[in-house]
């Protein structure tokens, strides 16, 4: 590793005075060593006088010499891990003498090597003997109730003889000597030696003599420890690398321990071991190699905590902001303090105020201390002390801080809580002002001597230069945090002669050299390190630095093309805002930020959301939220909210006045737009509600104005063929302009619901339907407008509109409830005028128009004013619906609505259906249904003649709706259940002829009967033998089929079973029905009126069709021998069926016959003059196609 060749050390020199070992002396040393290196094993009587031996010829034998250098360790180590509870007084008599005579040898060997210039090999000895974790100082647990104990007093009084025997002088002076020169004691082995030295040191006690002892211990330690840190100083890059990491880092510690137990004695020893602690970690991390760079920084961490430590409390607190005035003033130390002037260390810190007369609460004795709780937390509380007994929970407490960890040292400046039944809002903010030091001495703390280190060798500088590395920037936030802290650190202290105030801390230049790093789009992960890093400290940096820093970034989006570029990166610094930011909107700011920074921050996250190149970060609504938690932050939040509302007004107002294609950045239009609602989503719902208001409604008029605008320009785009923007597909470019106004709507109609007080009016709604004619469009503002004609949620303006009732008032918070955006008049007029105009055609409309149509219609129709007109216009526009829908699912649910309007109803409200069903609320209409028919039938022929295209789907149309009026009831569809209704209101006397008539023609011949399967199981007697009888059908299971009609009753399926059987039908019981329809008959019934498929309750006229069987159903009876008891059924099908309301389907059947015959004239014709295909020619045209399947 480059260090100097040891120089050879001198021979032994031997004592020739002194009489060499004898023949017994040899033989003791033999027998010792034999026993080692046989069985490891030594007799306690030999191990005390090898070793006697061993000390008395060690400078006049050198059998002596090798003795002690070969055997002396495993001697002592087998020794030490005795238990002491478990040999004799004589054993541990022998131990402890071998131990003080190993100590004793060792000392006389360091002596000897000192002036010959030799390697003691007798250090890991020592390092054994010092060993406090061996079974004899420490003991062993043993079982779960016998702890052996060791008795670690003997390693205290082996540390103390070999001081006397002048042990740590001589090893002093032997490290000195091999500083440069290999081989140096190991890392462990100082371990040990620093362990015990540290141990040994102890409080100067009052007693001279004892304090000169304590003295000559601190000495010894000083200078061990002065050896090994010269030698670690003088150690290259490639011996510190061997250096095992934990093993490094644990000396360090045993170092720091030493010389942080002399800082009560104020020793120079202290700064100068702190002096090298910081060169040591200089020369790490400007190491070339990355790990001794990174345990550099990993010892920076270590370094900052220890002068944390030491940090001395402030003198006072000054109190401010508290809204219990009389607790604001200033604060004074009053914890423990030394003679010299100096806090107590570890000692509670505590802090007292007396509030002077002439002072609200003159007199009283105000504390600020704290207490440790019952969870082992640490609290600070501004109390009044109890007279009797201060600092219990006599105290009246009136702030309190629940402390972290790192917030237990000194009362918090941030973070305060009021204590409700004492103290009043807002709770207080704290400033800490001078040092508990001596005068003269404030700057000469080691945090102040670690910040002047840090700034004059230019450590950041070092870490976010050229070289910057991930790891460590990573690794450098902790300094850069303190450099941070220290900007205010001596606020109140005077400056010296040679020192400033808040002379050495973090620089603005600092700041701007990390923003520089990122900004010059170097690696991703080492600017995303330095965005945390910036973040971490912006809450400890005054302002002078902060602000100027949040400008140079806003200031990097700004101007020239070459800034913009930096987009990516402010963004990125943002979001890193935002993450250590609270992931509750609602919640206030998890970041203590002065309000001047807090200000500034907000004008940078502004810069961003409004940037023309904002859409395409990945973090936009990220920082949206962001922004809407520092916009709730009170109490500069409410007008941080009007200023940026006001910035939008500007442009908004500036682009409502360009109506030409290409005069304005849409995409940027359309963000200013959602800026503007963003602001007002922020705001509470009061504020909002002004803001929308002042100036008679000039905001939500202005959205509208807006709007307008960015129709027009779309418009005039189209007919100059004018493109802001190429685009690969058509398509996307129309769906952006839907979303564009889907969501100009969305904000619209949240701008108007924020208060009664202002309203669309019937001008504006007209205007809109005129600028919005394509269908796309005119779906979006249909949708819009039904959703803005009743109250709605604040989180989806766009669904359908809410009513709140009194059972939700307490579900529904007022704030989130939006009002109508215009009345009830306009509402009137934009249906009946608009959504019911005959010029609007639903051939090109969704689903999304047809909703709002009904919701609009389910909305007047309980108007009494505008109801009879609703319900009129509605069934003029449902008819083109039906007939002109391009969207199949619209027509059909027209159909639907459109049938349901011509039904008397007996629901209060006309309402079809379930509340559930997808139908429209409807009242009782007289309009003739068969009129409206004809009149379809023959504009649809007249279209045919004429070879319209849409005649054919028209032709469709109108015989879904007939044949859905043929069978349509309130509750199902199927044209049994009108017959059976028409049966069961005829007199018990009527004609065969007035019955027949009732039949629809298909339910009167032979064709409309179903042939069904049949099981009859035979029940066994009570001996649970099957009864058998003599003639053929004794089988205990039958299977044959019948024939059964739609209209037969179940009682007539049973005599048919009864007679196959050959039994009594009062002994058929049916069972079950399998095969069935689940939407019964052939007519189609609602699945929610599903047909039975257990028929032991079923009424026994109850019919086929009703039950669901359909052609090759079965049926399954039971056949019980003997004879049945009847019971009277409870319930028939023949009152339900008299409950039935009147049926558009009886139009076709009873005395109507000449609306029949007329019908199917008109059919006739119809069918006449669809178009055919000639036998000899292939069709492949689909209109053709259709009207066959006509």
């Amino acid at each position: 590793d480059g260090a100097a060749m040891a120089p050879e050390a001198a021979p032994y020199s031997w004592d020739a005075s002194q009489d060499p070992p004898n023949e017994n002396v040899l033989t003791l040393w033999t027998e010792v060593g034999n026993g080692i290196d046989k069985s490891q094993t030594v007799v306690w009587k030999n191990a005390v006088e090898s070793l006697q031996f061993a000390n008395q010829f060690l400078t006049a034998s050198q059998d002596a010499r090798l003795f002690v250098e070969k055997y002396m360790l495993p001697i002592i180590s087998i020794l030490v891990e005795q238990q002491p509870t478990k040999i004799g007084p004589h054993e541990r008599n022998c131990v402890q003498e071998s131990l003080a005579l190993a100590v004793t040898i060792i000392a006389r060997d360091l002596e000897v090597q000192v002036l010959r210039n030799g390697d003691c090999m007798l250090l890991d000895v020592l390092a054994l003997v010092f060993n406090k974790k061996k079974a004899y100082y420490k003991g062993n647990k043993g079982n779960w109730n016998n702890h052996m104990s060791g008795l670690p007093e003997v390693r205290m009084k082996m540390i103390d003889r070999f001081r006397l025997e002048q042990g740590f002088s001589r090893l002093q002076t032997y490290l000195t000597q091999r500083i440069g020169v290999a081989p140096f004691p190991s890392l462990d082995m100082m371990h040990h030696l620093l362990t015990a030295l540290a141990d040994v040191i102890q409080n100067r006690p009052q007693n001279l003599e004892q304090a000169a002892a304590a003295k000559d211990v601190e000495d010894s330690a000083i200078e061990v420890a002065r050896a090994i840190m010269q030698y670690i100083s003088s150690c290259s890059d490639d011996t510190l690398k061997k250096f095992p990491p934990e093993a490094f880092n644990t000396m360090l510690r045993d170092l720091q321990r030493i010389f942080d137990k002399l800082v009560s004695v104020r020793r120079d020893s202290t700064c100068d071991f702190y002096a090298f602690w910081r060169e040591l970690v200089l020369k790490l991390i400007k190491s070339a190699s990355l790990p001794l760079r990174l345990f550099g920084w990993q010892q920076m961490d270590e370094m900052l905590e220890a002068c944390a430590e030491h940090r001395p409390p402030p003198r006072f607190f000054e109190v401010t902001q508290a809204g219990s005035t009389f607790v604001n003033g200033r604060y004074s130390f009053t914890g423990a303090a030394t003679a010299d002037g100096y806090s107590q260390r570890g000692a509670d810190i505590s802090y007292e105020r007396i509030i002077p007369e002439g002072e609200e609460g003159a007199g009283k004795k105000l504390t600020l201390f704290r207490c440790t709780m019952r969870s082992q937390q640490k609290w600070w509380f501004l109390s009044e002390a109890d007279e009797e007994q201060p600092g219990t929970d006599r105290d009246i407490d009136y702030y309190q801080h629940k402390s972290k960890e790192h917030e237990e040292t000194e009362p918090p400046q941030f973070g305060w809580v009021t204590c409700r039944n004492s103290g009043k809002d807002p709770p207080p903010r704290l400033q800490s002002i001078g040092l508990m030091v001596p005068p003269g001495e404030e700057f000469n703390t080691l945090e102040h001597q670690l910040a002047q280190w840090a700034i004059e060798n230019d450590i950041i500088e070092l870490v976010l230069g050229d070289s910057v590395h991930r790891e460590i920037v990573s690794r450098s936030t902790p300094l850069i945090k303190f450099l941070a802290s220290m900007c205010e650190r001596d606020t109140g202290i005077e400056s010296s002669s040679d020192k400033q105030p808040n002379q050495f801390c973090l620089q603005l230049s600092h700041l701007l050299l990390a923003w520089k790093t990122c900004s010059r789009k170097t690696d991703a992960a080492v600017s995303a390190q330095i965005y945390q890093l910036l973040v971490s400290i912006l809450p400890s940096c005054p302002s002078s630095l902060s602000i100027p820093l949040l400008k140079r970034v806003q200031d990097s989006i700004r101007g020239d093309k070459e800034k913009g570029m930096n987009l990516n990166e402010v963004a990125d610094f943002c979001a890193a805002l935002a993450a250590a930011n609270s992931s509750d909107a609602k919640a206030a700011s998890t970041i203590d930020l002065e309000d001047d920074v807090r200000t500034e921050v907000l004008e940078l996250l502004w810069s961003v959301l409004t940037h023309p190149e904002a859409a395409s970060l990945k973090a936009y609504d990220t920082l949206k939220g962001y922004v809407t938690n520092e916009l709730r932050v009170e109490p500069k939040g409410s007008e941080h909210r009007e200023r940026y509302l006001a910035s939008c007004v500007r442009i908004l107002t500036e682009n409502s006045k360009l109506q030409n294609a290409g005069t304005v950045d849409e995409a940027q239009a359309l963000r200013m737009v959602k800026l503007t609602h963003f602001v007002l989503v922020a705001c509470p719902r009061e504020q909002a509600s002004k803001l929308v208001t002042s100036n008679g409604g000039a905001l939500p008029m202005l959205l509208f104005e807006e709007l307008v605008a960015s129709l027009r320009r779309r418009q005039d785009e189209a007919k100059s063929g004018f493109a802001v923007r190429k685009s690969p597909s058509s398509d996307i470019e129309n769906k952006r302009e839907d979303i564009s106004l889907s969501e100009r709507l969305h904000i619209l109609r949240y701008a108007y619901g924020l208060s009664d007080d202002i309203s669309m009016s019937s001008q504006q709604l007209h205007g809109l339907w005129q600028l919005c004619h394509l269908p796309r469009d005119r779906e979006e503002l249909m949708i819009f407008l039904a959703s803005a004609s009743n109250t709605g949620h604040t989180n989806n303006v766009q669904a359908a509109p809410v009513e709140v009732g009194p059972q939700q008032a307490n579900v529904v918070q007022a704030e989130d409830i939006l009002s109508a955006a215009f009345s009830e008049e306009v509402c009137a007029d934009t249906f009946l005028n608009l959504f019911c105009s005959p010029s609007v055609t639903f051939k090109s409309l969704g689903v999304g128009a047809y909703q709002s149509f009904q919701y609009m219609y389910n909305r007047l129709r309980m108007s009494l004013a505008e109801g009879e007109k609703a319900t009129a216009a509605a069934i003029d526009a449902l008819w083109r619906i039906c007939l002109g829908a391009g969207n199949d699912s619209v027509a059909g649910q027209a159909m639907k609505d459109l049938l349901a309007v011509y039904i008397t109803y007996g629901g209060e409200n006309g309402l079809i259906g379930t509340k559930t069903a997808d139908t429209m609320e409807t009242e009782p209409s007289n309009d003739n249904f068969g009129t409206r028919v004809f009149q379809c039938l023959s504009s649809v022929k007249k279209g045919l003649d004429n070879g319209e295209a849409s005649a054919t789907l028209a032709a469709e149309r109108c015989l879904r709706i007939l044949n859905a009026a043929i069978g349509q009831t309130g509750t199902a569809s199927s044209i049994t259940q009108s017959t059976l209704g028409r049966l069961a209101s005829l007199s018990a006397d009527a004609s065969l002829r007035e019955t027949v008539s009732c039949l629809p023609h298909g339910m009167r011949g032979q064709a409309c009967y179903l042939k069904i399967n049949v099981m009859a199981k035979r029940a066994q007697n009570s001996q649970g033998v099957q009864m058998q009888q003599d003639h053929g059908r004794n089988q205990s299971t039958m299977r044959f089929s019948i024939d059964v009609h739609p209209l037969e009753t179940l009682q007539s399926v049973k005599c048919k079973v009864a007679a196959h059987c050959d039994c009594s039908v009062s002994n058929v019981k049916p069972i079950s029905v399998s095969g069935r329809l689940v939407t019964s008959g052939n007519r189609g019934q609602n699945a929610e009126q599903a047909a039975p498929s257990n028929l032991a309750s079923v009424p026994e006229d109850s019919v086929v069709d009703e039950l669901g069987v359909h052609q090759g159903s079965e049926i399954v009876f039971l056949i019980s021998e003997g004879q049945q008891q009847v019971q009277a059924a409870q319930n028939t099908a023949r009152s339900s069926r008299l409950a039935r309301s009147q049926d558009l389907s009886d139009m076709f059947c009873g005395g109507n016959q000449d609306f029949s015959g007329k019908l199917f004239e008109a059919l006739l014709d119809v069918l006449e003059s669809l178009p055919g295909a000639t036998s000899n020619a292939m069709v492949d045209d689909n209109s053709v196609g259709d009207a066959h399947k006509l």
